[in-house]
């Protein structure tokens, strides 16, 4: 096919099969990326997060079981016999509810309470700024990757071969589209990934 037809993205096929090789199936780049690192941070504090998200589940569904044993009511009957002036006798029943205080449950509510409060603002506080902080930083990596190639229309070809990419920031075109290109490969390194949090997504 090269004798009959000069394509210079074929002649630099092997070359970019054996850069993929080794960044995607080696990991190579792809573990030593910022991109990557910020990735891995945000996956680990939403994985905390989704723990303290358990936890609260546990603690507010413990609490609901010691408040509805807190009170406890009990039915009472109170009959009382008598007789009439005209000399029936008479009989005469109140019915009512009498509450006891569990001392034990408001007990262990109460300290299930402060572990929600310790919870939501010790753990469950910081990693959920944890987790925004660290999208914040992934998203302003993007859009100052993306930001690099804004004079670019988007019609532009796809072309594995470097065409002239005019320098911008020192760099030149190669650099700025090897760098979009790691970063798309870091990207789908997480795409990839069986993921069971959504919100990570």
């Amino acid at each position: 096919l090269a004798a009959l037809y000069h394509n210079p993205e074929l002649e630099a096929g092997e070359t970019f099969i054996a850069q993929f090789v080794e960044s995607e199936l080696r990991g190579g780049d792809v573990l030593r990326h910022p991109l990557y690192e910020l990735l891995t941070s945000y996956q680990r504090a939403r994985n905390k997060l989704t723990v303290n998200n358990k936890e609260l589940s546990t603690l507010k569904q413990d609490c609901r079981d010691h408040q509805s044993l807190l009170w406890s009511l009990h039915k009472c009957v109170v009959t009382e016999q008598g007789e009439c002036q005209d000399g029936n006798p008479v009989e005469a029943s109140h019915e009512f509810q009498t509450a006891h205080y569990n001392k034990s449950s408001a007990s262990n509510l109460s300290r299930c309470l402060c572990s929600i409060r310790e919870l939501i603002t010790e753990s469950f506080a910081l990693n959920a700024y944890t987790c925004e902080v660290i999208k914040l930083q992934v998203d302003d990596y993007i859009q100052n990757l993306l930001s690099e190639f804004s004079f670019l229309p988007h019609n532009a070809p796809v072309s594995l071969v470097c065409e002239m990419v005019p320098l911008v920031n020192g760099q030149t075109g190669q650099d700025l589209r090897e760098e979009l290109r790691r970063a798309i490969s870091v990207l789908f390194t997480f795409q990839r990934r069986p993921l069971r949090d959504d919100g990570f997504v």
